[in-house]
């Protein structure tokens, strides 16, 4: 467990606290009860709309597809050079859903609080990432290299638009 710090300690400002974290099995958070945000097409409803999330750490890929074949899990992560890959062609009955972007993790600050309430600021560090190589170096490929999250402009009809 040394290589694994203490989460006991972790700290954020997004809409779940994590609960329990199980190196190389799991990690359960739970909903923040101090998280500040609303649905902005419904003001009044206080964000998250679920309680609780767990996920769950399986590194092996053919572990993953069966689990998934089995129904136990809803969503992976694929395995950009392995058995993920495969997928499609093995014709394994589970749907391969190639949504650029969707995998990217995100800095996503308050932008109602210095110093992320100033442009400026969130531009220079947008402009730090090297987003063309990342997107071609880490994911393969197989995203665009754009900045994206819930807002990238491929996910039309549920996204938000960038």
């Amino acid at each position: 467990m040394g290589r694994c710090p203490d989460w006991h300690h972790a700290v954020g400002t997004g809409p779940f606290i994590l609960k329990e974290f199980i190196p190389d099995v799991s990690a359960g958070a739970g909903e923040n009860p101090d998280y500040w945000g609303h649905d902005e097409r419904y003001p009044l409803h206080r964000l998250p709309y679920f309680d609780a999330v767990k996920l769950l750490i399986i590194p092996d890929q053919e572990k993953t597809l069966a689990e998934m074949r089995a129904g136990r899990i809803d969503a992976a992560r694929p395995d950009f050079s392995g058995a993920g890959c495969r997928t499609k062609e093995n014709k394994s009955g589970i749907l391969a859903n190639r949504t650029p972007g969707q995998y990217a993790a995100t800095i996503d600050p308050r932008n109602d609080r210095p110093p992320f309430n100033d442009i400026r600021i969130r531009k220079a560090m947008q402009l730090a990432i090297d987003l063309k190589g990342i997107a071609k170096n880490y994911y393969k490929g197989s995203v665009l290299p754009y900045p994206s999250s819930l807002t990238a402009r491929d996910l039309k009809g549920w996204g938000l638009p960038l």
